[in-house]
C-alpha cells in the first residue's frame, strides 16, 4: 500500500459511516459482534443486557466487546498491537479498557474527553491514553480522520521500554508515567503537529498494517518503536506551558535544560532561567524526582566522560577536564561510584573501534 492508497482507504466511507441514520456506538459494536462466528447466544445476550442497562463503563463488558470487535488474531499474531480508523459521524460514549491507546489525528481535528478533561486535537497531534482510563470521542466530520492504535502494556515493556536509554532521566520519566495509576498520569498529550518525522513514521506504519506482507511483524515493531521514540523526543522538548496544567510538569524542561547545559549551569543560573528562587528550585527538583540538582549535573558529567572514554583515545586527565572535573582524583572517585569500575577499566570494556584522539 502506498501513502496515496492509504489516504483513499482512510477517507472511504465504511458501511456504518454511510448509513443515513447511524446507530449509537454501542449498537454498532453489538451489531458487529452478532455477526461474528462462534459467538454463543448466551454471550451475546449478556452483552445486550449490559448495553440496555446502560452499564457501559463495566470493564468486563468493554474487555469482552473490544476483544471480539478488534480481532484477537491480530493481537496474537502481532503480539499486542491493533490499529483502526475511528468511525466518523457517531459519538463514542465514555468507556475504558485494559489497553493503552494512541489516538492520532491523520486529518482535520477531533475532540476527546479523557478523565473528565476535554481536549481538541488537530492534524498531526496525538494523545496516549493510559489503560483503564475513561475516555470518549465526539462525532467527527467527513475530513476528520482519527486513527486509534491499541497497545498491550506487555508489548511496550518487551518491545520498547527496554530500549530506553538509562542515561536519560527524561526517558525514564516518560516510561514511569505508564506504570502509574495516578489520575494526573491518565494521558500524555503531544503537540506534534509540526513534527517532520511523526507523519512519516505513522504513514509507513499504517500502510504496512493495512496491507500486511511476510515481514510485517518486524516492520510494525520497528515503526512503533520509531513512533514512540519520536513522541518521547517531542515530550521532552515540550514547554511546560503546553503540557497539562500541572505545576509538576515543569520538571521536564528543567531536566532537559540541565542535560543540555550541565557543563556551565549552576543552581542559581538555572533558577534565573526558569524564573524561580534557587531554594525553591532545589526543593522542586528533589520533590518531583527524588534527586538533587547536584545529582543531575554530576550524572551528566559522568555520562559525558563515559562517552569520551568509549569514542576517543584522550587520556583520563583530558577526559576529566572535558567532562567538567578539574580534580582528576575526584573524577576517578565519582566515576567508580557510578560505573563500579575505574575509567581505564571502563575504556577497556567499552571502547569502540576507530576511536579518535
Amino acid at each position: 500500500m502506498t501513502p496515496q492508497q492509504l489516504d483513499i482507504y482512510l477517507r472511504t466511507m465504511t458501511e456504518l459511516e454511510s448509513q443515513n441514520n447511524p446507530h449509537s456506538a454501542y449498537d454498532q459494536v453489538l451489531d458487529y459482534v452478532h455477526t461474528l462466528p462462534g459467538i454463543s447466544p448466551e454471550k451475546y445476550q449478556t452483552l445486550l443486557d449490559l448495553q440496555q442497562s446502560g452499564d457501559f463503563q463495566d470493564l468486563d463488558f468493554w474487555d469482552t466487546v473490544l476483544k471480539l470487535r478488534f480481532s484477537l488474531s491480530d493481537f496474537q499474531s502481532l503480539l499486542g498491537i491493533y490499529a483502526a480508523k475511528q468511525d466518523r459521524f457517531t459519538e463514542v460514549e465514555s468507556h475504558y479498557h485494559e489497553w493503552i491507546e494512541l489516538a492520532y489525528i491523520y486529518s482535520g481535528s477531533c475532540t476527546l474527553t479523557i478523565h473528565d478533561q476535554e481536549l481538541t486535537l488537530y492534524q498531526g497531534e496525538c494523545v496516549l491514553i493510559n489503560s483503564n482510563v475513561a475516555h470518549s470521542c465526539h462525532a467527527c466530520g467527513e475530513n476528520d480522520i482519527l486513527v486509534n492504535i491499541l497497545i498491550q502494556q506487555e508489548y511496550l515493556d518487551q518491545n520498547f521500554f527496554n530500549r530506553f536509554s538509562e542515561d536519560s532521566y527524561l526517558s525514564q520519566l516518560f516510561m514511569r508515567s505508564f506504570h502509574s495509576q495516578k489520575a494526573s498520569d491518565s494521558y500524555l498529550l503531544f503537540h506534534s503537529g509540526k513534527s517532520r518525522r511523526l507523519p512519516l513514521f505513522m504513514t509507513e506504519f499504517l500502510c504496512e498494517y493495512f496491507d500486511k506482507g511476510p515481514h510485517s511483524k518486524d516492520y510494525l515493531d520497528s515503526y512503533i518503536t520509531l513512533i514512540l521514540l519520536e513522541l518521547t523526543d517531542i515530550y521532552s522538548k515540550t514547554d511546560a506551558s503546553c503540557q497539562k496544567e500541572d505545576r509538576s510538569q515543569q520538571i521536564v524542561p528543567i531536566l532537559r535544560y540541565i542535560e543540555e547545559n550541565f557543563s556551565t549551569c549552576t543552581l542559581t543560573s538555572t533558577a534565573v532561567h526558569f524564573g524561580m528562587n534557587p531554594n525553591y528550585l532545589s526543593n522542586f527538583i528533589k520533590k518531583h524526582t527524588g534527586h538533587t540538582f547536584k545529582y543531575f549535573v554530576q550524572n551528566q558529567k559522568l555520562l559525558c566522560g563515559a562517552r569520551l572514554l568509549q569514542s576517543t583515545t584522550l587520556s583520563v586527565t583530558e577526559v576529566s577536564v572535558q567532562s567538567g572535573y578539574e580534580n582528576v582524583s575526584f573524577f576517578y572517585k565519582k566515576f567508580r561510584e557510578k560505573f563500579h569500575c575505574s575509567p581505564l577499566e571502563y575504556r577497556q570494556e567499552n571502547s569502540q573501534p576507530g576511536s579518535v584522539s
